[in-house]
């Protein structure tokens, strides 16, 4: 990937995980032109979404070894987000099997 310097720290952010708004933050410009540097990296690389980008700035690198955690959190992540959704996480309550009588306290609200 032929990138201008400016360019290659917004593909590494972006690899990183960061969304184009903490990256403008990070290098103090608008999210704007992350937009357009971002826009420019595609027209350049002939790439279609942000997972291709991400995909070409590891395989660009020298040793694309060092990414290969983010790599696996990266899916991890995506695996979540789209299964979680359809199973529920939280763990049904326990019952007290000889309760019968339930205590109610009353508190003041301020």
């Amino acid at each position: 990937m032929e990138l201008t310097k400016t360019e290659n720290k917004v593909a590494k952010l972006v690899t990183l995980g960061y969304s184009e708004k903490q990256v403008a933050d990070l290098l103090c410009v608008s999210p704007k032109t992350i937009g357009n540097h971002k826009y420019n990296i595609f027209r350049k690389n002939n790439l279609n979404n942000t997972a291709d980008l991400v995909r070409e700035y590891i395989l660009s690198k020298k040793n694309p070894k060092k990414f290969f955690a983010a790599l696996i959190c990266l899916l991890i992540q995506l695996f979540a987000v789209f299964t979680i959704s359809t199973q529920n996480v939280r763990r049904a309550p326990r019952l007290a099997k000889n309760i019968t009588h339930y205590r109610v306290y009353k508190t003041e609200s301020c």
